[in-house]
């Protein structure tokens, strides 16, 4: 059974939730992981999206059209200890976005340059993660990045009601 989150119904923001990251690296899929047990657990009001981006890079550039607030959900790269949550804002983004896996890949801080110069960038972006313990090949989160994996998705949840109820 699915919680629902009660948030008032007046002029409802355009919200998205973007999990990103690669699956078959670990702890890399993060974002994934992370949006898949959101959606299990909670019945998203309208006018809140939540979708898993993957390594999809530019190519998520039309999600963030008409978007007004976007969280990201992303393995964090941080000289804190694995499994510490992190939370970031605004410019505090870029310098925390994981690195490309390959030069062929599109990362973060590149899909949000390129939105803001085409004016496409949410006017509130905010970026949850956990510190990684490993984004080696695999298919499963680490032990310490999955035990902490429901209290992110728990403060996911609170900062929707809060920006909910700023908007």
């Amino acid at each position: 059974m699915k919680n629902s989150i009660t948030l008032p119904t007046s002029s409802p923001p355009r919200l998205l939730i973007l999990g990103i990251g690669n699956r078959l690296c670990s702890d890399d899929g993060l974002g994934g992981a992370a949006v898949e047990r959101l959606l299990e657990r909670y019945q998203l009001p309208a006018g809140v999206v939540a979708r898993d981006g993957g390594v999809l890079g530019l190519h998520l550039l039309p999600d963030l059209v008409q978007v007004e607030q976007l969280i990201i959900i992303d393995a964090v790269d941080s000289e804190q200890e694995p499994g510490q949550i992190i939370r970031r804002e605004g410019a505090a983004i870029v310098p925390s976005a994981s690195p490309q896996l390959s030069l062929h890949q599109c990362g973060l801080s590149d899909l949000l340059a390129v939105a803001q110069a085409l004016g496409s960038c949410p006017a509130q972006t905010i970026l949850w993660g956990i510190v990684p313990a490993s984004t080696a090949p695999g298919l499963s989160l680490s032990p310490v990045v999955a035990a902490q994996l429901d209290r992110l998705v728990e403060q996911i949840i609170e900062d929707i009601g809060i920006l909910w109820e700023g908007s």
